[in-house]
């Protein structure tokens, strides 16, 4: 018996109620968005935990990162070079996943990754494999009537008893619309029988040192007794990834076989970069099954995700923080946006995930930020809290937040933005010190439109502060600096933006990490002008 709905976890984006695609298997199709209000997630209280046990690392990487920095601005030393992200674990919604290094098999992440789960259609891919072991493309098979011993509603490529195909026809029917029928036909032509095309499943799978693995069946339909795990699942996806007569078949979009167009039901080659198979999977007790083979920003990936609700978030935040990059991949998910969040409560208690940056929020900084304007004023949070100086600090795109003398403060980034003091004394303890990030200006900026813009804005945006200086020219466009934020002004539409001031200070200082996240709310300045004014170079 699946377990039942937790409450607490739900996913938003602009308010809506977000859970996942659906999968392939006995009714395979890409799946539905479920209606505001509802939740079919696992519990993840516990389930989690692990997620969380790097964390502290995290903490240490960023101490050592920050710490070093508040002895480089007090003694005017140059700053650090780059460093590794360090971006923590998403949450996820299935009950177990595992990302690995193909290169290395190294387990980058882990849920549960030996739990016994049924696997549904992903099992199809051991019957591949072993298909290309035993036989050639250019094999000829006539298929056996005994191949149509399933349930009545398995998806199938649509084989006739008595047909001829190749082993090629096949493997396409059997891993692009998940063909049971091409699974039987496969296992009887070369074993004589599926129980023994099983029992060389179960010894393949010895031999890969599979040990949480039992097949009964050569497609995965759902039988009890039958079972894999995320960590073997994982294992045989590192293997099947170095054939490449497979790889290219479950990279193709859809083949036209007898007049027949069979469509790919790995919806994820679609839109995830540089996805290129291998499987999804779904039956009543699997729940949405997905194998994937992915090969970005030069590292080559394989995730294992069993029994989720939400396969496409899923897929999404376990993939970016296994390639440690963070730009924003659109879906075809309804409600879908960089605004998404994902909400819940582990071990350690509420939070909120950020999948377009790679990051949580807690308490204490969590009940803050939601009355300090949310998302529309700090943006997404860019790191995790850290001891800075002493004072546990969150940055954001637009600040940040820290608790000084038992209350949670928004540091000043314009001042230091602006205006770079030398020190000539170590801050006290309890003192905030934000990077900073110098603004190198082109002249001051003196045009009354450009100065009513600027205070129209702001007065409808208290949260500003009060502004630093007069305005600025930053690159070709004005910018106007205030204690919390920055504004810029662009000529071309008249229209005011903010600008991602946190952002700017953590670039100046070298350690806004590669692939942090380039999407940003709405009402900030999009990336074109970003770019133009030079904004976040540093």
């Amino acid at each position: 018996m699946r377990p039942g709905p937790a409450a607490g976890v739900t996913e938003t984006a602009l308010g809506a109620h977000v859970v996942g695609l659906g999968g392939e298997g006995q009714s395979e199709d890409e799946g539905h968005c479920h209606p505001s209000g509802t939740n079919h997630s696992p519990p993840l209280t516990g389930h989690l935990t692990f997620l969380f046990a790097t964390l502290p690392c995290v903490l240490r990487l960023f101490s050592l990162l920050i710490l070093p920095l508040a002895v480089a601005w007090s003694s005017g030393a140059a700053a650090p070079s780059p460093v590794p992200h360090p971006f923590p674990a998403p949450p996820v919604r299935a009950h177990a996943a595992v990302v690995m290094d193909a290169a290395t098999g190294k387990v980058l992440m882990a849920v549960n990754p030996h739990l016994h789960l049924a696997i549904a259609s992903t099992t199809k891919v051991m019957t591949a494999v072993l298909a290309l072991e035993h036989g050639k493309l250019s094999d000829r098979i006539k298929v056996p009537a005994s191949a149509f011993n399933y349930e009545w509603d398995a998806t199938v490529m649509g084989l006739k008893a008595g047909e001829t195909v190749t082993l090629r026809d096949l493997l396409y029917g059997l891993l692009l619309p998940s063909g049971a029928d091409a699974a039987n036909t496969i296992a009887i032509h070369y074993a004589g029988s599926e129980s023994r095309w099983v029992k060389w499943m179960n010894q393949k799978a010895a031999s890969l040192g599979m040990h949480d693995t039992h097949y009964l069946t050569a497609h995965g339909l759902d039988t009890p007794g039958q079972y894999s795990s995320a960590d073997d699942l994982a294992l045989l996806g590192r293997y099947a990834a170095a054939i490449p007569q497979l790889v290219a078949i479950t990279d193709t979009p859809s083949y036209t076989w007898n007049g027949h167009v069979l469509q790919n039901l790995n919806h994820v080659i679609r839109w995830y970069p540089g996805a290129d198979g291998l499987k999804p999977g779904y039956t009543d007790a699997a729940g949405i099954c997905q194998l994937l083979d992915v090969h970005r920003e030069g590292k080559h990936l394989i995730a294992a995700i069993l029994n989720t609700p939400d396969a496409v978030i899923d897929a999404r935040d376990v993939l970016n923080y296994g390639v440690g990059d963070f730009t924003w991949i659109q879906t075809a998910l309804a409600g879908d946006s960089p605004t998404l969040q994902i909400s819940g409560t582990d071990a350690r208690g509420p939070f909120i995930y950020f999948p377009a940056s790679g990051h949580y929020l807690r308490p204490p900084f969590l009940a803050v930020y939601q009355s300090d304007g949310s998302v529309p004023s700090l943006g997404f949070p860019r790191t995790e809290p850290a001891r800075q100086n002493g004072v546990l600090t969150q940055y954001f795109q637009n600040g940040a937040l820290a608790v000084i003398h038992g209350a949670i403060t928004r540091l000043p980034l314009g001042l230091s933005a602006v205006t770079v003091p030398t020190p000539t004394t170590t801050p006290p303890e309890g003192t905030a010190t934000p990077p900073r990030g110098t603004i190198h200006a082109r002249g001051n900026a003196r045009n009354t439109t450009v100065t009513a813009a600027f205070r129209h804005y702001a007065a409808s945006h208290p949260r500003l502060g009060a502004p630093v200086g007069s305005p600025i020219t930053f690159g070709p466009d004005p910018v106007q600096v205030y204690r919390y934020g920055a504004l810029v002004y662009d000529p071309t539409t008249r229209t005011v933006w903010l600008l991602p001031l946190g952002d700017h200070v953590l670039a100046s200082e070298h350690v806004l990490p590669k692939g942090s996240g380039n999407a940003y709310p709405p009402n900030f300045a999009p990336q074109k002008l970003l770019k133009q004014i030079g904004w976040l170079s540093g």
